[in-house]
């Protein structure tokens, strides 16, 4: 799950709705040599595929399948969370359900995930939220209870609302749970807990929105370090920067790395209720320290914009939606605000606004967002938009998607609604996609029942291939690499009026460049190869696209390849050496993980404790050894990381 965000989600109903436009270019697409039929829609420039549309095996009225979704690429498994299903039809507690993706096959269900009976009661929204990813342990599955009640505390006398989190393995041939976690005697009711979820590798965040007393106003985020297959540790709790009652600091959450947004959609601000409040932290890989880093808050929100209902972040670019944000004489249209960080300054800056191309009154226009990484793409649901064809469904929502033009500016690719509209089912409302691949929610659709009637507000789910349609029959688009250096080929079948092929670079942290023009064969039907060699490649994901242009000027793009350049782990010699009083080394990780180092003497006692903590393979760990206090010798720096253990022979002088 490279990019890692949650949905902001007020309990609202609605239905689904779906029609794609004609497209001004109909073309087949072979990608990397899958062909994908490619279904029509707005734009030329990116196609959609339906894979399938799923409705619950459990389906009851008012059930909410599909409220939360998660996907993860490095599995090929997604989460959907039904809140509002279960077997006791006066109080339900919840569902979740884990699926499974096939290049040759529709998704599959994989297990359903019900609430442990007795810990979890009933109307505890069981599912509100759900995460999947997958890190060097396992694919790790959780499910938010945030309004699961808190028996442990006072027994015979719940804490209401306290919230919990549950985390699912694949254990001997089933999916297990391995921990519900609650919070602890010092939290007071109403917390909230795992109304967001956020994880990525093995940092979960979870969000606790609310908060009945004085105590931390506005909301908190626990954070848990995964340690194992079943194991865990509590890390940082993250207070708001500006305390306030009913604000739900915790609500929005997006993490990337050691980086985290926390939105809190009702914060109010200089007379505007509900305005909202975005903030960034940065977690120290050394020390597992969380601090703030900034305020993200534009200029010129609305009284009542909820900005924070939903977040994106990958990399040095956010995206905060305010889906209640007036847009010029619209009210309630929504807006989502692109911001960029200065990896030089480590400063945030606000970019660019977002909006709907004919902004409507009460779309809610960035209800949810997920960001693609592999292919620079973000989605933005409108789950109550009007759709005109193939025939007019007033609030039938809508999917947005925007990339990054050549002068670095977001612009619509497409827009696109449900192959089932329905009114007021909330298409869009929960979002996720990873390479490529979306999954999209309408879970107040209705479904029927089976037996001649409806299933109100059952929900539904649509799973899509996204994929680019190029003037040219693309057979393969490769990346290998050698060393540092990437080489590029690709291969056409025909071609019709190619002028040829920018081919652009995204290095880690920044965003897509033109680095190199290859021209085209004009119009043949015999097949063409390219190939370019892009040398001197920094450590990290690089990523590569081809933006063909027509001898017409008009330019569409391929899809996205990524190569990972990593740093050689190691551990360096200690410096100086002889040392006298300060001395240095430094290690390098190949892989996220635990790094462990010390001094030892001679005899192999440890004399000295240099570093524990976390590292990663962009971000080198600095060993300051302090010899001070250390009497003339030979000693010996061990240093244990998820790799391999090291040892380093220095010298102290007096």
């Amino acid at each position: 799950m490279p990019m890692t965000h949650t949905i902001q989600s007020s309990q609202i109903s609605l239905d689904s709705c779906s029609a794609f436009c004609a497209p001004q270019r109909w073309l087949v697409a072979l990608v990397l040599g899958l062909l994908l039929m490619v279904g029509t829609l707005h734009s030329a420039s990116a196609q959609t595929t339906t894979i399938e549309r799923l409705t619950s095996p459990n389906a009851r009225g008012g059930g909410f399948y599909g409220f939360s979704v998660d996907f993860d690429a490095a599995s090929g498994n997604f989460m959907v969370g039904a809140l509002a299903e279960g077997v006791n039809v006066s109080s339900p507690r919840g569902r979740a359900y884990i699926y499974g993706t096939s290049v040759t096959a529709p998704p599959f269900l994989r297990a359903t995930l019900d609430p442990p009976i007795g810990p979890i009661e009933g109307s505890s929204q069981w599912g509100r939220s759900v995460a999947v990813g997958t890190s060097a342990f396992s694919t790790s599955y959780f499910v938010g209870t945030p309004l699961d009640n808190n028996t442990t505390l006072t027994p015979g006398f719940p804490v209401d609302n306290t919230g919990s989190w549950s985390r699912f393995e694949f254990l001997s041939g089933s999916y297990s749970r391995v921990r519900t976690y609650e919070l602890g005697s010092r939290d007071r009711a109403r917390r909230l807990l795992g109304i967001g979820l956020a994880l990525d590798g093995t940092t979960l965040a979870a969000g606790a929105s609310t908060s009945a007393d004085s105590f931390s106003p506005g909301g908190r985020v626990h954070i848990r370090n995964l340690t194992g297959v079943t194991s865990g540790s509590n890390g940082a709790t993250i207070a708001s920067p500006s305390p306030q009652e009913n604000a739900q600091f915790g609500r929005g959450l997006a993490l990337d790395g050691d980086r985290l947004v926390v939105t809190a959609l009702n914060y109010d601000d200089g007379g505007l209720t509900n305005r909202g409040n975005a903030y960034s932290f940065i977690r120290d890989p050394a020390t597992s320290t969380w601090s703030q880093e900034q305020q993200l808050v534009p200029t010129g929100l609305t009284d009542g914009a909820q900005y924070g209902r939903a977040v994106a972040l990958a990399g040095d670019v956010a995206f905060i939606s305010a889906s209640a944000q007036d847009v010029g004489a619209t009210p309630d249209a929504g807006a989502v605000y692109v911001w960029m960080r200065d990896p030089a300054t480590g400063t945030w800056s606000y970019m660019q606004t977002l909006t709907a191309a004919t902004p409507e009154t009460d779309a809610i226009y960035g209800y949810d967002l997920s960001y693609d990484t592999f292919t620079g793409t973000l989605y933005v649901g409108a789950p109550r938009e009007d759709i005109s064809s193939p025939s007019a469904v007033t609030d039938a929502g809508v999917v947005y998607a925007y990339q990054q033009d050549g002068s670095g500016t977001w612009q619509e690719q497409l827009r696109f609604a449900s192959t089932n509209p329905q009114s007021g089912a909330l298409f869009g409302a929960a979002l996720s996609v990873d390479s490529d691949k979306l999954i999209a929610s309408a879970y107040s659709e209705d479904i029927p029942d089976g037996a001649g009637g409806t299933f109100t507000d059952a929900g539904a789910v649509y799973v899509y291939d996204m994929v680019s349609a190029l003037p040219v029959e693309l057979a393969t688009f490769e990346a290998r690499l050698q060393g540092t250096t990437a080489h590029l080929q690709w291969r056409t079948l025909s071609e019709t009026d190619n002028a040829g092929f920018h081919v652009e670079h995204r290095a880690p942290g920044a965003r897509f460049q033109d680095v190199d023009f290859v021209s085209g064969a004009g119009t043949t039907g015999e097949p063409q190869s390219y190939a370019i060699r892009i040398k001197n490649l920094s450590a990290g994901t690089h990523a590569f696209r081809l933006r063909q242009v027509d001898l017409d000027g008009t330019a569409t793009r391929s899809d996205v390849l990524t190569v990972e350049v990593r740093t050689p782990a190691g551990v360096s010699p200690v410096w100086p050496n002889p040392s006298r009083g300060l001395a240095q080394a430094e290690v390098t990780v190949g892989a996220p993980g635990r790094v462990q180092a010390a001094v030892y003497d001679l005899l192999g006692r440890r004399v000295l404790t240099v570093h524990d903590g976390l590292a990663r393979p962009d971000a080198p760990v600095a060993l300051q050894i302090a010899t001070d206090a250390l009497p003339s010798g030979m000693y010996l720096l061990r240093v244990q990381t998820p790799q391999e253990t090291t040892l380093r022979r220095f010298t102290v002088v007096r």
